[in-house]
């Protein structure tokens, strides 16, 4: 068994949020189709990997099955052909179960996750006007330049299963694109301002609608003095709310790891396809939250964001 499962600890999957401003000279569609390409070749390495990661498991087999088999020929009395067919089958398969145990079950590389535009103004997001300022605000403490005259902000979120995928995102920037002459090289000098958090995944909902979906409606939060079961189970009433009420959308709820990045200690996302459904996700939010009078105050007092989707499709 691995050690998670020896410890009945589920794996974790982590959210890498980056929140990126880019320099005042570069085009929004540039810029968009550099995060495009970023994106592909971090989803075209973590295939590469993957495969790289099954051929070695299957030479290190078969190298093992041939070694066992070497050492216990002494102990075999002139087996027939088809016996030394079923001694590799059973013994390849004793060590492919052994591998199964003791590895995690986990996709190696990128797992998911999106490229957006934050938005502002009350007659692109249908958020209220306090939510509106209050977003322009957080956003500035962060160091943001937030003026009509200043360029966009976007965030970029990479989903990855396990810590361990953390270091294998490092290596796929740093050693397969490349840090300076590449896609990524160029998105990171076409940036002005950056920061980011890594967070865990507390709770989901509904489906991913994948390229249907437009928009993510964001609220930053923190719990405040409500106990966090209490505060989570809060979320996961929300959550459930919109996934009933509006048909499989996607919502999800992130706490911050270890403590890592900027900003409030809880994230909760919806994924929406258009601006009637945002409306609508909105005022449920608002409505499920209110019969908690606890976590009404830290809904209220959140910082909330909508985002809209960048995808290579559109």
């Amino acid at each position: 068994m691995s050690i998670y499962e020896v410890l009945s600890y589920k794996i974790p999957i982590i959210g890498y949020s980056v929140f990126h401003q880019p320099k005042k000279s570069a085009s929004e569609k540039d810029y968009a189709e550099l995060l495009i390409s970023l994106r592909q070749a971090l989803n075209g390495e973590s295939d590469n990997v993957k495969s790289i990661w099954e051929n070695y498991l299957g030479e290190v087999t078969e190298k093992s099955v041939q070694s066992t088999r070497g050492n216990l020929s002494q102990y075999l009395t002139t087996p027939l052909k088809s016996d030394l067919a079923d001694i590799h089958k059973i013994i390849g398969d004793q060590i492919h179960h052994l591998s199964e145990q003791f590895l995690p079950k986990i996709r190696y590389g990128l797992s998911g996750g999106r490229d957006a535009k934050v938005l502002f103004g009350t007659q692109y997001t249908e958020l209220p006007r306090t939510q509106a300022a209050a977003a322009k605000s957080y956003l500035k403490t962060m160091g943001y330049k937030v003026g009509v005259n200043d360029s966009s902000i976007y965030e970029s979120f990479y989903i990855v299963e396990g810590g361990s995928n953390l270091d294998l995102l490092e290596y796929l920037v740093k050693c397969r694109i490349g840090v300076h002459e590449s896609v990524h090289g160029k998105k990171a000098q076409g940036s002005d301002h950056m920061t980011c958090s890594v967070s865990n995944l507390i709770a989901s909902s509904g489906e991913d609608a994948g390229h249907n979906d437009r928009y993510e409606f964001q609220a930053a939060l923190s719990r405040g003095d409500i106990a966090e079961e209490h505060f989570t189970r809060g979320m996961e009433e929300v959550l459930a709310a919109i996934d009933g009420e509006l048909g499989g959308i996607r919502g999800s709820l992130w706490q911050r790891k270890l403590g890592l990045g900027m900003g409030n200690e809880f994230t909760l996302r919806i994924q929406l396809r258009d601006r009637a459904m945002l409306h609508h996700a909105i005022a449920l939010i608002q409505r499920i939250s209110a019969g908690d009078k606890a976590v009404r105050k830290q809904v209220n007092t959140g910082i909330w964001t909508v985002q809209e989707l960048i995808d290579s499709e559109n």
